[in-house]
């Protein structure tokens, strides 16, 4: 059985792009101030500053959720079960002597180009 869920990692992966996506919103903020600041119009970069303050606490809660459910459900997935393979079966973990073999080994039928 595999320890990753093809659908739970697709939908936790793609709330988290949906959340940064959002980064767009606040180049709009950004790009409202800089043309107050231009205009030297002190109420609309007042208003502008005041509205990217309000808009980061939501932006960065809603990331940081977001980017916690991704990582627990891939990442620690995968670490609470490190050799399971999504076709369920286990991943034999070679040991020393099986990787040295395999690296010293040379198949001299195999021409090297």
């Amino acid at each position: 059985m595999s320890c990753l869920n093809y659908h739970k990692v697709w939908e936790v992966m793609n709330e988290l792009e949906e959340k940064f996506n959002n980064i767009t919103t606040i180049m709009g903020l950004v790009d409202f101030i800089d043309e107050a600041v231009e205009k030297n119009n002190q109420d609309e970069i007042r208003s502008g500053v005041d509205a990217l303050k309000s808009y980061m606490k939501v932006f960065i809660s809603e990331y940081d959720t977001a980017s916690k459910r991704a990582w627990n459900n891939t990442v620690v997935a995968l670490k609470q079960h490190p050799h399971e393979s999504d076709y369920g079966y286990e991943i034999k973990k070679p040991n020393y002597e099986e990787v040295e073999k395999f690296f010293t080994d040379v198949d001299e039928t195999v021409e090297v180009v």
